[in-house]
């Protein structure tokens, strides 16, 4: 067998464990949902959905991807790259499907919007750090709506270990990057021999996934330079940190006022206190688990919150299927339809 034959018997092998993989994930996203409502409860509950508010939840979700969409501008602006959002919005759909294909925590995405920064003439360096200041923003600003949520949790004697355990991993997470961030811009050489310590163990514990060179140093030392750009930027731009900031809250509170919009369209009456904490669990869950995309784990995260709250099981899980197929099948459906970025999402899937 050549050479180029060997190459595309191994891609077939490795699409064919990707379709597997994803196929049992949606199987098994469904057996959760079972748990909290047979069949029969959740066939209902969606056939009796009221339309205009279906329609509603569409367009608070529209609504969410402009704000994504404008988050990467203001990220963008603070470092120097240009962009308009009529360019942003069909990246960000492609980076859905970037991060199904490869997932590894959302680098491919942040890969894919470099390559498009790149393409437009501007500095890929700078936009690294751009993506690298919306994402820390969209993390740090769900920390208000996750003390919120475990408040309204406690007071209502719902709060389980679980979930003290995952928001305590989740704030520690955030916690880390922001002080790496910190003492990276008078450590770099420190940080990078750390990270490139944890990449070659990260590279050492998952080879067989993971095809990039994690465990060059040409890898920590532009991770490490991106935080200290990152720290430096925030700042001395503090204008647009502040409107990332307040972007970011706007984002948590359209997609919680979707889930409750959903809850609308399935006729029940459902508590601000229990959509926050439905809702904000769930990203905490997806960004602390290692399931890729949090297929099952989110969903079945949500629906744990929520029915634990007294609301009856198949209407919570009608809503929660809704939710998962606006704020996740939709855009992976968008990214597939903006497959003309295709040659940009081989190059971001080469660097990742």
């Amino acid at each position: 067998m050549t050479t180029m034959a060997r190459s595309r018997e191994s891609q077939r092998r490795r699409n064919v464990g990707r379709v597997a993989v994803w196929l049992g994930l949606v199987g098994l996203t469904f057996f959760v949902m079972t748990r909290f409502a047979s069949p029969a409860e959740l066939a209902r509950a969606l056939a009796r959905a009221h339309p205009g508010w279906l329609v509603a939840a569409v367009l608070v979700h529209a609504a969410y991807f402009v704000v994504y969409a404008a988050m990467y501008q203001v990220g963008f602006r603070a470092v120097g790259v240009e962009s308009r959002m009529s360019e942003l919005l069909p990246v960000y759909f492609a980076s859905t499907l970037a991060n199904a294909l490869a997932p590894a925590g959302g680098a491919a995405a942040a890969a894919l919007f470099v390559e498009d920064a790149a393409e437009r003439g501007q500095s890929p360096a700078r936009a690294a750090v751009g993506t690298l200041l919306v994402f820390v923003a969209e993390l740090s600003t769900l920390l208000p709506f996750l003390a919120g949520s475990l408040s309204y949790l406690a007071s209502a004697h719902r709060l389980d270990a679980w979930e003290l355990a995952a928001a305590g991993m989740f704030t520690a997470f955030v916690a880390l990057i922001l002080g790496a961030s910190l003492w990276a811009r008078g450590h770099v050489g420190h940080l990078e021999r750390l990270l490139g310590i944890v990449a070659r163990v990260a590279h050492a514990v998952a080879a067989r996934f993971h095809h990039g060179d994690w465990s060059s140093s040409a890898w920590a030392e532009r991770i490490a330079r991106q935080l200290a750009d990152a720290a430096t930027t925030a700042r001395s731009r503090r204008h647009e940190m502040g409107e990332l900031a307040g972007l970011g809250i706007v984002l948590h509170a359209l997609n919680q006022l979707c889930l409750g919009t959903l809850f609308l369209a399935f006729a029940q009456p459902v508590s601000l206190g229990a959509v926050v904490a439905g809702r904000t669990m769930a990203v905490v869950v997806f960004v602390v688990g290692v399931v890729p995309q949090g297929l099952a784990v989110v969903e079945g995260a949500m629906a744990y919150v929520l029915t634990s709250l007294g609301l009856p099981g198949g209407k919570v899980a009608a809503a929660v299927l809704a939710f998962r197929g606006l704020s996740y099948w939709l855009p992976l459906v968008l990214g597939v339809v903006f497959l003309r970025r295709l040659r940009l999402l081989r190059r971001a899937l080469g660097r990742t």
